[in-house]
């Protein structure tokens, strides 16, 4: 027999994920009512001529390494965070695990485990890292054991930065002067939610985060799933990747643009992390990528061209994912966390698009495209993130971390 405080409970609880969803569902709509940018269609010729330079990539720690994100280098150690939410350290080609950003959780559909995206080093061995659930933190690596490192946390999910809560953390660039700028991929989607922002019209911000006021400020808001960012060489400007309309925007931090934005690069696919290539230009790493023969309509085109689409296949995945949602968090079950997930990640949108491909980019300082690297097969796909190794760079061997797979190098 259940007793009557715990149906009083029960009854409190549900009524409150009722008005959660509401309040939900009406910011959904409110975007989804909006029309979406048209996204250019850019052909693979010239720089971006189709080649096989990815399909020569190896395979590091296959089957070790689930999701390797972002990548940070400091001397001959290698930091990547991944999907259990542990961050680890690669030297001398063997994985010693650093620290477990959450606590321990049941799998990939559960938030308790945090999951290290964006991540950099600063100037006094710190590492900074944005955890999609959790926040910003600043770890030192060199202290403590797994469990016990000391990890401070700046930006916290729970409290309103900028007017706003934050709702997908995703990637960080830190200026000389200390100032972490970071992303905000979405107000609406966390990252096991992310297919309502790419439905949207775009609700993600670009933050700024003061070490000395331990203040936050918006720098640009209503974007489309901003992710990557990174400074310019002199930090006169702020590059930021906009997955949703495959762009790299500039916004100006110094000089007589100061304040305004312009898009820096258009691209053939939805960019994700941009790190510096050390020669003034940026590699960037492609997650999504339509493949060049049109086998198969890419999704985001498909929701870009047709917004009635758009709302229809975003309500049936809200109405499909909410149930199976909310009854995780009455009663938590991996059967039910998994499929709430399933739905509305974006593995939902990869299996929509049969045919992968697989590109990463070298621009210039202008944003021009100065060398592209191809994987016809989708054997290399969803790269997230292009570094190159630091004490190789006169042959410029580069390092791919994959979001869904391994860790890959290619050298040339």
């Amino acid at each position: 027999m259940i007793s009557n405080m715990k149906v009083d409970t029960l009854y409190c609880v549900s009524v409150n994920l009722f008005h959660h969803g509401e309040k939900v569902r009406s910011k959904l709509e409110s975007l989804l009512i909006k029309n979406m940018a048209h996204i250019e269609d850019i052909p693979l010729t010239g720089k971006l001529s189709p080649n096989e330079d990815l399909e020569k990539a190896e395979k590091l720690h296959e089957g070790f390494l689930q999701g390797p994100e972002s990548l940070a280098w400091r001397g001959d150690e290698l930091y990547t965070g991944i999907q259990t939410g542990l961050i680890v350290k690669i030297k001398d080609r063997m994985i010693h695990n650093v620290t477990r950003m959450g606590n321990t959780c049941d799998g990939d559909w559960d938030t308790r485990c945090g999951r290290p995206l964006g991540m950099r080093f600063i100037k006094d061995g710190s590492l900074i890292v944005a955890d999609a659930y959790l926040g910003i933190f600043r770890i030192n690596v060199d202290t403590g054991t797994i469990e016990h490192r000391e990890k401070t946390r700046l930006v916290s999910v729970e409290e309103e930065h900028a007017g706003k809560k934050p709702h997908f953390l995703d990637d960080v660039a830190i200026a000389s002067d200390g100032n972490i700028f970071f992303t905000d991929a979405s107000s609406i989607s966390t990252l096991d939610t992310l297919v309502f922002e790419v439905a949207s019209s775009g609700s993600g911000r670009v933050l700024k985060y003061d070490p000395n006021t331990k203040k936050v400020e918006a720098v640009v808001e209503e974007l489309h799933f901003p992710n990557g960012v990174e400074l310019s060489p002199d930090e006169s400007h702020l590059l930021i990747a906009e997955s949703v309309r495959r762009r790299i925007l500039c916004y100006h931090l110094k000089g007589p643009k100061r304040g305004k934005m312009d898009v820096f690069a258009t691209l053939p696919g939805s960019p994700d992390n941009i790190r510096s290539n050390g020669r003034g230009g940026y590699y960037i790493g492609i997650a999504m990528m339509p493949h060049p023969n049109k086998a198969s309509p890419d999704i985001i085109d498909i929701l870009s061209s047709y917004p009635k689409s758009r709302r229809f296949i975003a309500r049936i995945l809200y109405l499909i994912h909410l149930p199976f949602s909310y009854g995780n968090i009455l009663f938590p079950n991996p059967i039910l966390g998994t499929i709430a997930t399933t739905v509305a990640n974006l593995a939902v949108l990869e299996k929509m698009n049969p045919a992968p491909y697989g590109l990463a980019l070298e621009l210039d300082r202008d944003g021009n495209v100065v060398r592209s690297f191809h994987s016809p097969s989708g054997d290399l796909h969803s790269i997230n993130k292009v570094t190159e190794e630091p004490w190789k760079l006169g042959r410029a061997s580069q390092t791919i971390g994959q979001g869904s797979d391994d860790l890959r190098a290619v050298a040339r």
